[in-house]
């Protein structure tokens, strides 16, 4: 049904539901067969499609979803071992983020484009150089939440590089300021975040403390904004902190 879903936004909907079928059909299943020619030439169909869909200058296409679009796109040509050619759909991505963001007339606006450029920054290996731009939205909008949990998370990412192991330091600061300035979902959330850096930085204790005020944040959430399977996970993450594996 690939063909027949237009070059709107529910194409790249459609596509990442392909993807995550495919994703399906090359695993094995309990009582099914894998398939890896299936989810290959399924792989194959979304790259043509979003292929087609990116390069549309007419498409009715918002930059979120052209990011969308491509970030898809890198993801089937990675399960395809094309990686070079992910990595060009990924730096696309960053230049056509980056522009957005130095176009946007708002803070607020460059602000909603923090979250896919750090992703892709991250991808591409150098989250670091993201960080001047997310400084300067923190700067532009001091009570926003956003900007210093996107900076714990950059930072985060860069301690996985061992050149950068000490970027956890920083990660904490940022995701701490995020907390600050959080309330609800959003606070379990960097709170969560948190209890990851403090495992990155081989802290058990702080971790465990992170996660228990993720859980307790959760719960005294009003019944009616509750989640049950994120009280669960958020509880499960809880009791396998200190645990091997």
């Amino acid at each position: 049904h690939l063909p027949k879903v237009g070059n709107a936004a529910s194409a790249s909907d459609f596509s990442a539901m392909a993807l995550a079928c495919a994703d399906a059909q090359a695993d094995a299943q309990p009582g099914a067969q894998a398939d890896a020619k299936a989810a290959t030439e399924l792989r194959e169909a979304v790259v043509a499609k979003l292929r087609a869909l990116v390069d549309d200058r007419a498409a009715p296409l918002s930059v979120d979803d052209r990011s969308d679009a491509l970030m898809y796109l890198r993801e089937a040509l990675d399960a395809l071992g094309r990686g070079d050619e992910a990595r060009e759909a990924a730096m696309r991505q960053r230049v056509m983020l980056d522009e957005a963001a130095g176009d946007a007339k708002d803070p607020r606006v460059a602000m909603t484009y923090n979250w896919p450029r750090a992703e892709v920054y991250a991808y591409l290996g150098v989250p670091l150089e993201l960080v001047a731009a997310l400084e300067q939205s923190v700067a532009a909008l001091p009570d926003e939440y956003d900007p210093p949990y996107r900076l714990a998370w950059i930072y985060l990412q860069a301690s996985k590089q061992p050149a950068n192991a000490a970027k956890a330091d920083d990660a904490r600061t940022w995701a701490e300021r995020a907390i600050a300035r959080a309330y609800g979902p959003r606070k379990a959330k960097a709170q969560g975040l948190l209890a990851e850096i403090h495992r990155a930085r081989g802290d058990v204790e702080a971790e465990r403390a992170a996660r228990a005020d993720a859980l307790a944040t959760l719960k005294a959430l009003p019944a009616a904004a509750q989640n049950p399977d994120t009280i669960a996970k958020a509880q499960a993450d809880l009791d396998a902190v200190g645990k091997a594996g």
